[in-house]
């Protein structure tokens, strides 16, 4: 059930990304990686460590069950919905009571409201409730059809009354549903790799279904990403290669949850001003040096659409590449600089 249930509702979805590594160096040895897979809040995760010595291998291990432990009750912690701290605070809203945020939660939903008001609403954790009108919190809740019209308009007409949350007191705030599926990934994985740090594995790469963050370096090399392509076929798999260290690498895309109603594909990155998943983008992928930052930054910018170098400017992002719906390429003058191009795409130059 763990693999069927997706957690945040999906305001925001990854594309895969793929780790990309060169031949060890002379004298290296590869019993010096460690890399250990395991399912945690709805994707697959998998860490790569590189160590200081093969004989750290059964530590290291160790320090990557702890971090899986760690995911899984940050999991039940910030499942929407159900008997976790956020689903209980959900459903004190749905009951119209005014709910006290605890502390220790405190921090991240005061990040969504910064996010919220830096990109001018494109990126909105209150949106829950748009999300499971549209059937995209859940698997066994997946539609083939758009939800009604009217249905959309009376949710939208509810979170433009909602309250900005501005402290621990919050609501009474009728239809919203906080949904952190656009924040909470880069908040997990980078507490996931503070652990490692913490535990003396400083060189590593947390890598949660493609949204990453990479620490360190692998012997005395940066570690190498490849970011897939967002419409893969049998001769082009991947879109882009970077040399990271020390940043986090997270991408928005169109193509996991999804379906097509009369030639019109409906995905699961919504616009909170319209109600309707975003348009002008198949993905969007962002470099910076902080996981909440990529990841709340990568869905602003696909809800941004063409207006995407506006709001790379406006939340300070100077590394990012799209890709265009009509499957041409867009860079940023600094990810032109980093990104090795593989994908054989036409570049849009800058307007």
């Amino acid at each position: 059930m763990l693999l069927r249930r997706i957690l945040f509702g999906g305001v925001a979805l990854v594309l895969l990304t793929y780790l990309l590594f060169r031949p060890p160096p002379p004298g290296g040895d590869d019993q010096q990686l460690v890399q250990e897979q395991f399912a945690a809040m709805g994707t697959w995760f998998t860490v790569s460590i590189w160590l200081d010595a093969p004989e750290e291998r059964a530590a290291a291990q160790e320090a990557v069950r702890d971090v899986e432990r760690a995911l899984h009750a940050y999991t039940r912690r910030w499942q929407p919905e159900g008997e976790g701290a956020l689903g209980t605070l959900n459903a004190q809203l749905a009951e119209g009571a005014v709910i006290d945020v605890p502390e220790d939660m405190q921090p991240l939903f005061a990040q969504a409201a910064q996010w919220r008001a830096r990109s001018g609403g494109a990126f909105d954790a209150r949106v829950g409730s748009l999300v499971e009108l549209w059937g995209f919190h859940l698997e066994e809740a997946f539609r083939d059809t758009p939800p009604p019209e009217a249905a959309v308009r009376r949710v939208r007409e509810r979170l433009a009354k909602a309250p900005a949350y501005d402290g621990p007191r919050y609501g009474p705030a009728p239809g919203v549903i906080w949904n952190f599926g656009a924040i909470a990934k880069g908040d997990a994985v980078t507490q996931a790799s503070d652990r490692l740090e913490t535990a003396g594995f400083g060189n590593h790469i947390v890598n949660a279904g493609g949204d990453l963050v990479v620490r360190g370096s692998r012997s005395d090399r940066a570690w190498r990403i490849a970011v897939r392509h967002p419409r893969p076929s049998a001769t082009q798999q991947l879109l882009a290669a970077i040399e990271v260290e020390d940043e986090a690498v997270f991408t928005s895309g169109d193509y996991e949850r999804w379906f097509t109603h009369e030639e019109t594909r409906y995905h699961h990155i919504l616009n909170p001003d319209s109600g309707q998943p975003a348009r002008g983008l198949q993905s969007v992928t962002v470099v910076t040096d902080s996981g909440i930052d990529a990841d709340a930054a990568s869905t602003a910018l696909f809800v941004a659409g063409d207006a995407w170098r506006q709001m790379a400017r406006q939340l300070d992002m100077d590394t990012v590449v799209v890709v265009y719906d009509d499957g041409t390429l867009g860079m940023t003058e600094a990810a032109r600089a980093r990104f090795n191009r593989i994908a054989d795409a036409e570049l849009r130059p800058a307007p």
